[in-house]
């Protein structure tokens, strides 16, 4: 998949994708998750280190899936109750 129709599927720039690939700009929990969606991959997997393999024994992911879900439902929650503020008026 190139960045550019990674940069599409999630509306960002391609530049910000490029960013993200190079590590220098972080990563938000919910773009994580759209990533790994994407993907078709665990979001531990978006952030081991190439050649490193131990990451992933030492990542709590449970955890992990915990913060994931409560950012993304927050960002869900927002974009509902805004889309439903804008029909209601």
């Amino acid at each position: 998949m190139t960045q550019e129709y990674l940069s599409e599927l999630l509306d960002k720039n391609k530049n910000y994708i490029g960013l993200l690939e190079k590590s220098k700009t972080s990563l938000p929990l919910d773009m994580l998750a759209q990533i790994s969606q994407i993907l078709g991959i665990e979001p531990a997997q978006l952030l081991e280190k190439r050649g490193s393999p131990k990451n992933i024994a030492t990542f709590d992911t449970d955890t992990f899936v915990q913060m994931v879900s409560e950012s993304v439902m927050q960002t869900v929650s927002t974009q509902l109750h805004a889309e439903l503020s804008r029909l209601i008026k």
